[in-house]
């Protein structure tokens, strides 16, 4: 009875390993004869690449109003963003064409404390709530205390 078991699980992982071979030759040879991408812009329901530029007051005061926001709420400490200097562009659709355009922007933003600390986000076409709307993800270097970024708010660059 155990050999018997035994020659049936060597079986299954026989045909397991089998199986994973072939299908790992089917897609290296897939891999071959890639197709080139696909646009984001030739979809059924196509992005149009227009972003708001990193300046755009709009997205700066979206930052604001969500670190002020969630800092009032979530932690006792009552640090408020006043305003962003030296805003740049870092990136726009580094992912490649076929995903959903991006506009990756860093900049200084001033503190209720006085203190200067960097702030990287990106703009992302239809990223809004259910898909209405453009949306920003943001996160400030040093104050990511749920490390959702990190390691240094790395992930929300390019």
């Amino acid at each position: 009875m155990l050999s018997s078991r035994s020659a049936a699980v060597a079986a299954v992982i026989l045909s397991l390993s089998a199986s994973l071979f072939a299908g790992g030759a089917c897609l290296f040879a897939g891999s071959a004869w890639a197709t080139p991408p696909f646009p984001a812009e030739d979809r059924t329901i196509p992005y149009s690449g227009n972003l708001p530029a990193c300046e755009d007051t709009w997205a700066l005061q979206v930052i604001t109003s969500a670190f002020n926001y969630s800092r009032y709420w979530y932690s006792l400490q009552r640090l408020q963003l006043d305003h962003f200097e030296a805003v740049k562009e870092i990136g726009f659709r580094t992912n490649g064409p076929e995903f959903i355009p991006r506009r990756y922007c860093v900049g200084r933003a001033i503190f209720s404390d006085g203190r200067q600390r960097e702030v990287k986000y990106n703009l992302i076409e239809r990223g809004g709530f259910v898909g209405l709307g453009d949306g920003v993800e943001w996160c400030v270097v040093g104050e990511d205390p749920f490390h959702v970024y990190s390691p240094a708010c790395r992930a929300a660059g390019p």
